[in-house]
């Protein structure tokens, strides 16, 4: 990540949500990831770059415009990728409901997205066939049975010692598949990110990037209160 911040994880949640799994990590290894690249029929042509049978290895990441953050975080990738034998191309979303759209239509190869977490274990929407065809939030697509009966089991737990053993059992499911890389920061660390102060961001239209925001549209969300009521003590 551009500054060096943040943390690339092996597991769906981050390090310091207390149901996070803690997934053990791959420590970095290029000629490791070149030889399994190799392994899987992508082997490195005298270019360095890694072909297959049919098609050399390329593919297109979208990115969501105006963002400083994520367009350096996918030119860093772009770097990595190409070393491992990659050839990647850059497209960028001009706004929200562009980007929306191109994910409920699943038209895309790879996607730069923002998810905030909140205090919640319910992973169905993302990952359950019901929402895997064209206008579902299921965006990889991923349809499987035994996943399925996982994340409706995760959706309906109520008791929260529970819980990390369901993600555990969830995650040996969905893990394998490889439908994302994950990558946290804080929002302390994203503030303090070098050289990003003094260039021009669009902030107002940060939150409307991230994964539910892009997966509910606005006119879905509460209607705002029409009158702000607060709670005001005696003096």
């Amino acid at each position: 990540m551009p500054g060096r911040l943040g943390h690339a994880d092996a597991s769906f949640f981050a390090p310091g949500l207390w149901f996070s799994t803690r997934a053990p990590r791959v420590p970095f290894d290029l000629d490791q990831a070149r030889q399994t690249l190799a392994d899987e029929g992508w082997p490195r042509d005298v270019e360095g770059l890694a072909r297959g049978a049919e098609r050399a290895f390329r593919f297109t990441l979208l990115v969501p415009d105006g963002d400083t953050l994520h367009r350096r975080t996918a030119e860093r990738l772009v770097e990595q990728w190409r070393r491992l034998g990659a050839f990647v191309t850059l497209e960028f979303a001009p706004d929200a409901p562009a980007l929306a759209q191109r994910l409920r239509e699943h038209r895309f190869d790879a996607v730069l997205l923002d998810q905030r977490f909140e205090v919640s274990w319910d992973q169905l929407p993302w990952w359950h066939s019901s929402q895997a065809d064209s206008g579902g939030t299921n965006f990889c697509g991923i349809a499987d049975p035994q996943i399925d009966l996982q994340l409706e089991a995760l959706a309906a737990e109520f008791d929260p010692a529970r819980v990390p053993e369901r993600l555990r059992s969830l995650e040996s499911q969905l893990l394998p598949l490889h439908p994302l890389l994950t990558l946290f920061t804080s929002h302390e660390e994203a503030a303090t990110l070098p050289g990003a102060a003094g260039e021009t961001a669009t902030e107002a239209l940060s939150g409307t990037w991230t994964l539910r925001q892009l997966a509910v549209p606005t006119k879905h969300l509460p209607t705002p209160p029409l009158i702000d009521l607060k709670l005001r003590l005696p003096e």
